[in-house]
């Protein structure tokens, strides 16, 4: 019988100090004991680097570090928005010979960025991975690229989201959306040319069951002035929907479709809450406000109140300055609790098909999202001092 030979995979991966990234990597190196990961980190020195990524696998892991991982774990002190991602001709050299699959998780997420800012990343920064990419697929080892968009280059004017749907001048809510959307195109464009799979994350939150995460972004700003009692008014209805996905969901079934499905190429994949499990604004609120209350038995804080957005912006310009910065922080996640999208998975449904690989629903995992956040950011200690 004709012995077969099994490549080991060597995994390229960008982002991996961020949430997506760093927990595909710890996911890649607890569950693949043969897998090997070259990570591309900022930073001044390797030593930085290094340190970064420690950093972020501690955040997510506390009993997780890099020395019983050192064998299986290249950092490469680099950036995508330099050519070349800032390494040696000897080193892209040394890669070809390596590399097995591409996953680009890096990108700059911030909201209220200015769009030059946004482009240098998200956009040529995804267009030195894909050049990156094409050279290590022409030497014959690349087999697989995968590219961390967004739910969120949608376009709004639909309720309902589907994964093949290609949106054609959507509106955007800020320049982060624009950014991806634009370097999903350019990656879009390269499906026919290069292996590459496409997967659209919407909002992610922390571990379903310990609730860490590396960097606290989006739904945790108004969390905060929720739990502080400060929040007065959200612009929108208690009906409206919000989709979130717990980040160890989104490690495990992009490694799912990446590693162990055979057809995943050209296709596009929603890593979302599914049509059935979105949780409204309400139920987030509410389970929010009791569980502060039950937890630390301080005084009931006040649940903010749900009004129509044009409202909403009339009332702003009457409150005091501190309440208008807290508003002016709100305003900036308006757009996600105003268009209730419904985003449909197919092709995520289909490729974890009897893999056991699921999204949690809400209220199994919210008081591990919000025990953790609070303890790691002292949020109530906060609120109590105020």
């Amino acid at each position: 019988m004709e012995k077969v030979t099994i490549m080991k995979r060597t995994i390229f991966i960008t982002g991996a100090t961020g949430n997506i990234g760093g927990k595909i990597a710890c996911e890649i190196l607890r569950d693949d004991p043969a897998a090997k990961l070259i990570l591309l980190v900022r930073g001044r020195n390797s030593l930085e680097a290094e340190k970064r990524l420690l950093k972020t696998f501690g955040n997510l892991y506390s009993d997780m570090g890099m020395a019983e991982f050192t064998d299986r774990i290249e950092v490469l002190c680099g950036d995508i928005t330099s050519p070349n991602l800032g390494l040696s001709e000897s080193c892209l050299g040394k890669l070809e010979s390596e590399i097995t699959h591409i996953i680009h998780a890096a990108a700059g997420t911030k909201f209220d960025q200015p769009f030059e800012t946004a482009r240098l990343t998200n956009i040529e920064g995804t267009k030195n991975i894909t050049s990156l990419a094409r050279r290590l697929y022409n030497h014959g080892r690349l087999r697989q690229l995968a590219y961390i968009s967004t739910a969120y280059v949608c376009d709004r004017s639909r309720d309902m989201i589907y994964e093949d749907q290609i949106p054609v001048n959507p509106q955007f809510s800020n320049n982060y959306e624009k950014s991806k959307w634009e370097a999903e195109q350019h990656v879009r464009s390269l499906m026919p040319q290069l292996p590459i799979a496409i997967f659209r994350p919407s909002i992610v939150i922390g571990d379903s069951a310990t609730g860490r995460l590396n960097n606290f972004n989006v739904i945790y700003a108004p969390l905060r002035f929720i739990c502080r009692g400060t929040l007065p008014v959200l612009p929108c209805s208690s009906a409206s929907i919000l989709d979130i996905v717990p980040v160890d969901y989104v490690a495990a079934a992009i490694c799912h479709i990446m590693f162990k499905t055979h057809d995943a190429h050209g296709k596009i994949y929603h890593i979302t809450a599914g049509i059935d499990n979105q949780p409204t604004v309400g139920e987030i609120v509410s389970q929010t406000v009791e569980y502060i209350n039950h937890a630390h038995g301080t005084a009931p804080i006040r649940r903010p109140r749900y009004v129509k957005n044009s409202i909403f912006h009339w009332v702003s310009r009457f409150l005091p300055r501190k309440l208008k910065k807290i508003i002016n922080v709100i305003m900036i996640f308006e757009p996600y609790v105003l268009n209730n999208l419904r985003f449909d998975c197919t092709n995520t449904a289909a490729a974890l098909a009897g893999s056991g690989i699921y999204p949690p629903k809400p209220s199994q995992y919210l008081g591990n999202i919000l025990g953790y956040w609070l303890k790691a950011t002292h949020a109530v200690r906060i609120r109590k001092a105020a």
